[in-house]
């Protein structure tokens, strides 16, 4: 990634390299072959040195020794799988440095389907034949039940975010009707009088 400019007596790469005594040029990836002629304008050459990475993906830790220049070149190298949803940090655009850690976190989505429960409502009715505090059911309740499609966001295989994304109810609740007597009760009868003794 740094540009410098050298001066040689060499006729071909893989001799210019060597008589700089460049650093790790044996394990480079080069734009040019190591016997590509040199010639009185020069040549303009990238070469790619080994790097030794720190991987974090999908939340485990690996290593691995790169050529590449950039960080999903790198990626690629290393065999990583990740697709558009994945986040990458740094970006995929940044320069590898020796030592760098690149961390890869895994994002999918997915649906699922539930089917649940609407619970029923109770009706109460006042009822004139009824004495008042008694209660009648006049018709049991029976819950419904609608399906909802949720959305699952998964970090790393950890669920992130949830979201309803549809409800439909597929069956319909049916009401508690409950009487409740409001007629007045009769007046209790007299007790009758004890006997004389």
């Amino acid at each position: 990634g740094k540009e410098r400019e050298y001066w040689t007596t060499a006729t071909n790469v893989g001799d210019a390299l060597k008589e700089l005594g460049i650093r790790n040029s044996g394990d480079a990836v080069l734009s040019a072959s190591r016997s590509k002629a040199i010639g009185r304008d020069g040549l303009d050459l990238e070469m790619s040195t080994p790097k030794d990475i720190k991987l974090v993906v999908g939340g485990k830790r690996t290593t691995a020794t790169v050529t590449a220049r950039t960080v999903q070149e790198a990626l690629r190298e290393a065999e990583v799988r990740f697709d558009s949803d994945d986040r990458i940090k740094p970006g995929a655009k940044t320069v590898v440095k020796d030592g760098m850690t690149i961390r890869v976190d895994i994002i999918d989505t997915k649906g699922t389907k539930r089917v649940e429960a609407v619970p029923f409502e109770t009706v109460v009715k006042q009822d004139s034949s009824l004495y008042e505090g008694t209660t009648k059911v006049e018709q049991e309740g029976r819950a419904g039940s609608r399906t909802s499609t949720y959305s699952f966001t998964y970090k790393n295989g950890d669920v992130v975010f949830s979201k309803r994304t549809s409800t439909k109810v597929t069956q319909q609740p049916v009401d508690k009707i409950v009487r409740q007597g409001t007629k007045a009760r009769p007046a209790p009868k007299p007790k009758p009088a004890p006997a004389p003794e």
